[in-house]
């Protein structure tokens, strides 16, 4: 990815304060994940995901905002700190259903999934991934409920 600061391994748990993905996690399970987390600056407009494309990778907003589009049209904007994407593509093994780009200068973590999956031991990796789709099914639950509630206003604006 162009114009990217790379830093792989943070050093403190602090990266995950604030992300409430991880609230559930104990701390061993954060410490074992932390080493695999990136952090990476994009430029404003700076393309991170791209759809159609293959994600295997978590985005974590840290600073700054990014914007979602679909067929080249925009759907939302993302601006809080902890606030994630890329879970779509992870959950349904599928490419990503959106384009997501940056707005201003913006810092996110990032996790490879499959990377997690592949490092931890056996014993480790069951807790940890049920932790993520326990996370990963609150976050599309979420999303479902915001998209519900679209269409119903949608419906009964333009009367469909």
């Amino acid at each position: 990815m162009e114009g990217c600061l790379y830093n792989k391994g943070m050093i403190n748990l602090d990266l995950f304060q604030g992300i409430r993905f991880f609230e559930a996690f104990p701390k061993e399970q954060l410490e074992e994940i932390l080493p695999l987390t990136e952090r990476k600056s994009f430029k404003d407009q700076e393309t991170i995901l791209k759809q159609g494309q293959l994600n295997l990778d978590l985005f974590f907003l840290l600073t700054g905002a990014v914007d979602i589009k679909i067929d080249g049209q925009y759907v939302a904007s993302l601006s809080s700190h902890g606030q994630v994407f890329g879970e779509m593509s992870i959950a349904n093994h599928t490419t990503c259903t959106a384009t997501v780009t940056a707005k201003g200068e913006t810092t996110m973590m990032m996790l490879n999934f499959e990377e997690l999956k592949q490092s931890l031991s056996n014993e480790k990796r069951d807790g940890v991934l049920k932790n993520f789709y326990q996370a990963t099914a609150e976050i599309l639950a979420r999303k479902l409920v915001s998209t519900n509630q679209l269409a119903k206003t949608y419906r009964a604006e333009h009367g469909a």
